[in-house]
């Protein structure tokens, strides 16, 4: 399919820079992290230090890869998930995003050849 609600397959899409258009819940908050070079994500229990809003970093990295992105409350959401995604391509399925990995090389590398990732430090996260 063309769209997902799965926070793990919208992390994986939005860090190969495969989301056409995101809708997120305004008021969730999920704690965790996002790896930055395979979307691959580690939920918490609660935030910390080692930790941030795993969707607020989907919707920075949707952004980043020219995403439009909509704030929401969650009864207006496709099955009144936490997010949706819309995908740009119809074969990058729940299923072809556990496969595939991004470019390699680091993000300014991959620039003009695939998406655009924040870094540790980078604009969806501030520096430790």
């Amino acid at each position: 399919g063309r769209a997902t609600t799965d926070i793990t397959d919208a992390a994986r899409a939005a860090t190969m820079g495969a989301i056409d258009t995101l809708m997120v819940d305004m008021d969730e908050v999920v704690p965790g992290t996002v790896d930055e070079t395979d979307g691959r994500v580690t939920f918490r229990d609660a935030g910390g230090a080692d930790s941030y809003d795993v969707i607020d970093e989907i919707a920075c990295r949707a952004l980043l890869t020219g995403a439009r992105v909509v704030s929401a409350r969650r009864p207006d959401l496709p099955r009144q998930a936490q997010l949706a995604a819309i995908l740009r391509h119809s074969g990058l399925s729940a299923g072809t995003l556990n496969r595939q990995a991004p470019p390699p090389g680091p993000p300014s590398a991959r620039a003009a050849t695939g998406p655009r990732l924040a870094t540790a430090a980078g604009p969806c996260r501030p520096a430790p």
